[in-house]
């Protein structure tokens, strides 16, 4: 027991303390004595090998390449996004190096903001209730009459608009996309991607 009645702590493995009785020179360890051998430095792991570099495209394969982008980008600008996204799909396979993978990063890229915006645009729409304004330009207002799953009418300067969902005009949409999307870092590349695949 400790001087002061408790039970001294005792190493669970061997059933002493560890401490007790303490060493005659506690205090500072003792210094092992150097030894002359070097110690042994492990050997350097090698160098990964280079990944090799991808086989160029051949005629057939560009020609293919070209055919399924072009596809890609018509059907983006139809809004035909499953068509786009299926041609980007199979273009993935072939676009494997140079200027032929820059093209389909792209384009690539656009889909993926196309959708975005799509996604985010529809959102906004079915919050929509009738008398809801959109800001379309810097002095417009646009009054939502009514919301279907497949069109939005809405009255502006006094007329009434009816707009397909997937066809919204650039204004209506770049309207919604000022009025209700709430990322300003990603806006302007949704804006900017919805514009440029048109």
């Amino acid at each position: 027991e400790s001087p002061q009645g408790k039970p001294m702590p005792k190493d669970p493995g061997t059933g002493v303390n560890p401490l007790n009785p303490l060493p005659k020179e506690f205090g500072e360890p003792e210094e092992a004595p150097m030894s002359e051998e070097m110690p042994e430095v492990a050997p350097e792991s090698p160098e990964p090998e280079p990944e090799p570099k991808p086989e160029p495209l051949t005629s057939e394969e560009k020609a293919k390449l070209k055919e399924m982008l072009t596809l890609a980008r018509v059907a983006l600008a139809e809004r035909n996004l499953e068509i786009a996204a299926e041609q980007l799909v199979a273009a993935s396979a072939i676009a494997r190096e140079g200027e032929a993978a820059s093209s389909y990063q792209r384009l690539k890229l656009m889909h993926e903001l196309v959708h975005n915006f799509n996604r985010l645009a529809n959102q906004a729409m079915d919050s929509y209730k009738s008398g809801s304004e959109i800001n379309v330009g810097s002095s417009t207002k646009a009054v939502v009459v009514d919301v279907t799953p497949d069109e939005l009418t809405i009255k502006a300067a006094g007329v009434l608009h009816s707009h397909p969902r997937n066809k919204l005009s650039v204004g209506l949409a770049m309207g919604i996309a000022d009025t209700n999307f709430n990322d300003p870092v990603m806006v302007p590349f949704l804006k900017a991607a919805y514009l440029v695949t048109l």
